[in-house]
């Protein structure tokens, strides 16, 4: 019996030996597909794949796992980075072989896998690079690329100051590297091309006098089985060359200045032109044109702008024509800019005012100071004529901006009413010396200066001669009541009786005229002038005894008439 026990126990080894070589070979992508049996197997294993995610799974025919070995002078040990769990190989720790990761070099990872129904799987697993790790630029120095303003749309840079080089740390073969303009986004530039075999090309105007420089940000990017990533950036300066196609400017298109008038040491510098064309910045000149004043002149270099002679204000107005400044590129006098200088003139009081003429001519009523009102105008006012409807207005002129000037007179019967500055009146001041009693016939004359002083103590007089006219201020007086007797046959046209009245002004305004004012104007008339009266009808004593007669004195005045 003992002896069958132990053949049929190395028929059983027999067996397990048959069953652990059995060989199988499969290649594919880990975990795509589950290991049915044992042997050797195969397999791509991708870097990177997350700690924990299942990499390959045993066929539950095969049982659990119950062990992992690595295999004898590896350089790695594959239990390191790959663990179990039952029936199932997990990662245990991230896989990286790229340059600079703990895989860095290693191809493969070898393991067997022992399960519990004593099955042993060889396992030979392919590390795969994944395309993990954008491209980075190799170079650090400043990269700088020239292009011409108003370059054509297509001209290439100049680039021989610039890198592309890369640099992955991924192990991929064939990999292609792409760039692309990502700031600033409305770049006047397209880059064209791959890998070191780099373009790039103007795609719109170059305008020197708006971008000077663009500061442009590459981006590099690669792509390996339909898998792209993004890598690192560089920085391409481009200065743009400028071009002469621009006039010079000036700081303003209107200058404004103020001088005073016969000044001489006036200057500015404010006056400033520029070549647009900053990147050229030609020398400018300057010049006056079309000049229709020598007052002023400019310096060719510094564009300093003074004055050559005084300004004679009351000549030439306040606001003189403006003056054209002309600046010219030095290089180029195809170039050229301009501008207006806009001068105001300010006065100063150096001319002396003038009394329009030289003597007047005035009248004024005799006791013209009183309240009594004789006239149509301020009976206090000399009048300008013998019809006194209006005041005498003294006037005077001044050619200076401002009047300057006081108006004085030392006059005891007169003063000076102001109606402006540069106007007066005459106004009664001492009606004393104002009565024609004083004076012969009325004949009187105030002679009275006048005299005109600026803020310069400038003078000039002018002489009124005011003529004293006699106001009708007396009323004609008869002597007495007249009584007289007279006959029925009395002749007409016989003189009655001669009536007299006296008046004690001169003049029209003395002369008197007589008119019958009542009743009986057809039995009697009287003599306008010499105040006879005389009959012009028939008397009848039986109708009526006894006539009474008014009969009216009245001066002459043309203006106050009395009675």
């Amino acid at each position: 019996m003992g002896h069958a026990v132990e053949l049929s126990f190395i028929i059983w080894l027999v067996v397990f030996s048959a069953v652990v070589f059995t060989t199988v070979d499969a290649q594919t992508t880990c975990g795509e597909e589950t290991v049915t049996t044992n042997g050797s197997y195969f397999c791509y294993l991708f870097e990177q794949n997350d700690i924990g995610k299942v990499i390959l799974e045993f066929d539950e025919t095969l049982g659990n796992i119950s062990g992992l070995n690595n295999v004898p002078g590896d350089a790695v040990h594959s239990t390191e980075y790959i663990d179990h769990d039952v029936n199932k190989l997990i990662v245990k720790n991230i896989i990286d072989i790229d340059q600079g990761g703990k895989l860095f070099g290693i191809k493969k990872l070898n393991m067997s896998v022992t399960l519990e129904y004593g099955y042993v799987v060889k396992i030979t697993f392919e590390l795969v690079d994944e395309n993990d790790n954008g491209p980075t630029f190799t170079s650090d120095w400043p990269n700088t690329a020239i292009v011409f303003e108003f370059a054509r749309e297509g001209e290439e840079l100049d680039l021989k100051n610039a890198s592309f080089a890369t640099t992955d740390k991924d192990n991929l073969i064939n990999q292609q590297v792409v760039y692309e303009i990502i700031e600033p986004k409305d770049s006047p530039f397209i880059i064209r091309g791959n890998n070191l075999d780099v373009i790039i090309e103007v795609n719109s105007i170059i305008d020197f006098e708006k971008y000077p420089e663009y500061n442009l940000i590459i981006q590099a990017s690669d792509e390996y089985n339909g898998k792209p990533k993004t890598g690192g950036n560089m920085s391409l300066v481009v200065t743009v060359t400028d071009e002469d196609d621009l006039n010079p400017a000036f700081s303003t298109e209107d200058y404004y200045f103020t001088v005073a008038e016969n000044q001489t040491n006036w200057n500015t510098n404010e006056i400033y032109a520029f070549d647009q064309d900053r990147g050229i910045n030609a020398t400018i000149s300057y010049s006056l044109r079309d000049s229709i004043t020598s007052e002023f002149q400019i310096n060719s270099t510094t564009g300093e702008l003074s004055m050559t002679r005084p300004i004679d204000r009351e000549v030439t107005g306040a606001d003189l024509e403006p003056l054209v400044v002309q600046a010219t590129q030095v290089d180029n006098y195809q170039r050229v800019g301009i501008t207006r200088i806009h001068v105001n003139v300010t006065d100063i009081n150096d001319n002396c005012p003038t009394i329009q003429n030289s003597s007047f001519t005035g009248y004024i009523y005799e006791l013209s100071d009183m309240d009594d009102a004789l006239c149509a105008v301020d009976n206090a006012l000399v009048a300008v004529d013998e019809t006194f409807k209006g005041a005498l207005v003294i006037k005077a002129t001044d050619p200076d901006e401002e009047f300057n000037g006081t108006f004085t007179t030392d006059s005891e019967e007169f003063e000076l009413d102001s109606l402006s500055a540069d106007s007066f009146r005459i106004r009664v001041k001492d009606g004393e010396h104002l009565n024609c009693s004083l004076y012969l016939n009325c004949q009187k004359v105030f002679e009275i200066n006048i005299t005109l002083t600026d803020d310069n103590n400038c003078k000039t007089d002018t002489s009124v001669s005011i003529h004293l006219v006699e106001v009708n201020n007396h009323n004609p007086v008869f002597e007495d009541t007249y009584n007289i007797n007279v006959t029925e046959d009395m002749e007409t046209a016989s003189d009655v009786i001669k009536i007299i009245a006296t008046d004690n002004d001169s003049g029209i305004d003395g002369d008197i005229e007589y008119s019958i004012v009542s009743e009986f104007v057809n039995l009697f008339t009287v003599n306008t002038t010499t105040g006879v009266i005389q009959l012009s009808g028939e008397l009848d004593a039986e109708e009526r005894t006894e006539y009474r007669l008014v009969v009216q004195a009245c001066d002459k005045s043309k203006m106050f008439q009395r009675w």
